[in-house]
């Protein structure tokens, strides 16, 4: 029998998440389903706990740390579902959070949804974004926070799109037609993925949603990001546990993909923004 969904959970380093991940799923969603984890660190303990969740899946353990792009779409080519959802391992579903994204995918068939995620302290993060911005672009790890009033962020979008986003994501009840979502949790039809195609296995930490979601665009299909489907994650629990150096390395290789694309103009502009927020930013004491 089909499951009706498939999810892809790209491991690294982060058993414990996963573990509490999957737990999460099975108040997340009456549909059948399958498990499909792609394990970049096998040494884990990661195909224990998925063997012991209670939900069908397929293990499939690396040689080596193939990372994350590389991995979702070697995940997507052995799913079966009618349905795939990208899911990082530090994120813990809300009841009937999954029905909900699923739900909105059946009836908008050129779709891709994201829930609403909150941080462990409840706090709403910001999962919607421009095309163009410094998280597309300079990379989530580099921007710890704005450090704009909230009450500016409505008059600051024309210097920072991302702060419109920011704004809406947190007052938003109803479903929002959005550029961008993060790929912390991804819903979309197998023909639409298909169609869209795989991540862009040239990028890794910056922009890889951006890209992907512009093909979306230029195919018709649409991002939305649905308020009443509620997640809560983490953050960076697999990057993390990379080596500072290699999270540059790979950071700024993505960069320069970008100023390939974008040219040195956006590059600079993006720049004299971080430069501006830093001097608003707080330094902690030495």
């Amino acid at each position: 029998m089909t499951p009706k969904l498939s999810i892809i959970i790209v491991n690294f380093r982060s058993s414990q998440e996963l573990e509490h991940c999957l737990r999460s799923l099975h108040v997340a969603t009456q549909a059948s389903l399958e498990v499909i984890v792609v394990d970049n660190s096998p040494e884990d303990g990661a195909k224990e706990i998925l063997h012991s969740s209670g939900f069908h899946g397929h293990y499939f353990p690396q040689s080596q740390n193939i990372g994350f792009t590389k991995a979702v779409n070697f995940g997507t080519q052995h799913a079966i579902g009618e349905t795939l959802c990208i899911v990082h391992p530090d994120v813990l579903f809300e009841g009937h959070s999954l029905d909900r994204l699923i739900a909105w995918v059946d009836q908008h068939p050129r779709t891709v949804v994201g829930p609403r995620q909150r941080d462990p302290q409840g706090d709403i993060l910001t999962t919607a974004y421009p095309h163009t911005s410094k998280r597309t672009i300079w990379g989530p790890a580099e921007h710890q926070g704005s450090p704009w009033p909230r009450s500016w962020h409505p008059a600051l979008s024309w210097i920072s799109p991302q702060l419109m986003y920011s704004l809406d994501t947190r007052v938003a009840a109803e479903p929002q037609l959005v550029p961008v979502l993060n790929s912390s949790c991804l819903v979309a039809s197998r023909s639409v993925w298909e169609e869209i195609g795989g991540l862009n296995e040239a990028l890794q930490f910056v922009g890889l949603e951006s890209e992907w979601f512009k093909r979306a665009e230029e195919l018709g299909v649409t991002a939305w990001y649905i308020p009443e489907a509620i997640v809560f994650h983490e953050q960076a629990a697999s990057v993390g546990k990379i080596d500072g150096w290699k999270v540059r390395e790979i950071t700024n290789r993505d960069r320069w993909w970008y100023a390939r694309r974008f040219g040195i103009v956006a590059i600079v502009g993006l720049a004299i923004v971080l430069w501006f927020e830093r001097i608003l930013r707080p330094h902690d004491a030495a």
